[in-house]
């Protein structure tokens, strides 16, 4: 029988040979020595695998697995998870790296208070500054789950995996895992883990290193792909919410995750071939009543005001969706359309 050990981190591999000794280094130079980390390659081209394989050797903490073939980062999160031995569990993007006490503290914080989550917050590491993230949650917050539910749906917390450090026994007892998408998988993960969990809570501190950098998954994804995962993130979320019987509750968040969906879209638009306008008529798009904001940006940034409108009309201006943030991303996309 394995032993349980105290936190599994979780961290799939896809190309970033460079980035995978500091990695790696960050989980096994923690305080907490009570750990493992499980790296799954995505049938990595650039030499990852040979990277893991040689610190799979060098400590038994190492554990490696390869993909039969490329199935994104939601699935072969989906291998951690199961192979994981820990009371916890955590995710790692390659190229991030944490704090040296972030997986101490964090345990203690989750074992005495018998917590199912606890919220991490990240450090955004650009190349030439690093920025707070500022979507957090208040003390008040966690006291009612309907209350990080709402605003997981908004954005207004993070959707991403490693976001939360998480009880292994909800997870498997729940049956959580990714979907089979290779972009979005998060959405519906986040809104799961959120849905399940009895007790929330978070550490005040700053413990996640986000590295934003050219490259990621964003830019190997195609275009189709992308779009195509965007709307089955919505087709999803829809289910999740009509399945428990919760849709009717959240009506306004979901409108919201909606949007926010759409409004990816056409910024992927932005880059690609008018074909895509086909994939969107497929999906019946353009017969949403809710949403024909993306036939309207379409037309170009001046016509930005109906969408202000539109947004206003719904309630989705202030405090939930920030004026001046959804204009400044709108000017910024066509300023480097027309470039």
């Amino acid at each position: 029988m394995n032993k349980i050990l105290a936190v599994s981190v979780i961290m799939p591999v896809y190309n970033s040979r460079k980035y995978l000794e500091k990695a790696i280094s960050s989980v096994l130079n923690q305080s907490l020595k009570d750990v493992e980390i499980i790296c799954v390659d995505d049938c990595s081209s650039d030499g990852s695998l040979e990277v893991l394989r040689k610190l799979e050797r060098s400590d038994r903490r190492v554990r490696v697995f390869r993909n039969k073939k490329n199935v994104g980062p939601g699935l072969s999160r989906n291998v951690g998870i199961k192979k994981a031995r820990g009371e916890y569990v955590c995710f790692l993007d390659s190229d991030d790296w944490l704090e040296g006490d972030a997986l101490e503290r964090l345990h203690k914080k989750g074992k005495s208070e018998n917590l199912d989550v606890v919220y991490i917050w990240p450090k955004l590491v650009f190349a030439d500054r690093v920025v707070l993230d500022k979507r957090l949650l208040s003390l008040e917050d966690v006291e009612d789950k309907d209350v990080i539910f709402r605003k997981n749906l908004m954005r207004k917390v993070a959707w991403a995996p490693w976001s939360k450090f998480i009880k292994r026994e909800l997870l498997i007892k729940n049956r959580i895992n990714f979907p089979d998408i290779y972009i979005a998988e998060d959405m519906n993960f986040s809104a799961k883990v959120i849905y399940y969990a009895k007790k929330i809570s978070f550490v005040d501190e700053y413990f996640y290193n986000y590295n934003l950098r050219e490259g990621s998954l964003m830019s190997y994804t195609k275009p189709k792909r992308r779009i195509e995962n965007y709307f089955e993130s919505i087709r999803l979320m829809e289910g999740l919410l009509k399945e428990k019987r919760i849709l009717e509750k959240y009506q306004r968040e979901f409108l919201y995750f909606k949007l926010y969906n759409y409004l990816a879209i056409y910024g992927v638009m932005f880059y690609a071939s008018e074909e895509l306008d086909e994939i969107l008529h497929k999906k019946k798009i353009w017969n949403d009543e809710d949403f024909k904001i993306i036939n309207i940006l379409k037309v170009g940034i001046f016509d930005s005001v109906m969408v202000g409108s539109f947004l206003i009309k719904i309630g989705l201006f202030s405090p939930v969706f920030k004026i001046r943030e959804f204009f400044r991303i709108l000017f910024r996309k066509w300023g480097k359309r027309n470039s």
